[in-house]
């Protein structure tokens, strides 16, 4: 999986290209995001331009993350959702704990 790491003031923003998140893909970008959170990458933007679709596993690991991030007095923030995305986000109430913009 082909990531992009942009750093921006406090900010690293994450973009991995690719257009589904599901069981396969969750497990490859949650390591990563995990061992950014580990170098005290904190404040963490995922920019989700590519993504056209997301599982439960998917959702599973944005929690997962949050909560990681959470303990460390970090924040979450995720852009450029497509539509189908945001509805999932929507549905599950995801967007009631992370910032989707």
């Amino acid at each position: 999986m082909e990531i992009v790491f942009k750093k921006e003031e406090n900010n690293l923003i994450i973009t991995p290209l690719i257009e589904r998140i599901d069981i396969n893909s969750s497990i490859e970008l949650k390591k990563t995001v995990y061992s950014m959170i580990e170098r005290n990458y904190i404040n963490l933007i995922l920019n989700f331009k590519e993504i056209n679709f997301i599982d439960s596993n998917g959702l599973a690991m944005l929690i997962a993350i949050f909560k990681k991030l959470k303990i460390k007095n970090g924040n979450l923030k995720i852009i450029n959702t497509k539509e189908f995305v945001r509805e999932v986000f929507g549905m599950t109430k995801l967007s009631s704990i992370i910032k989707i913009v």
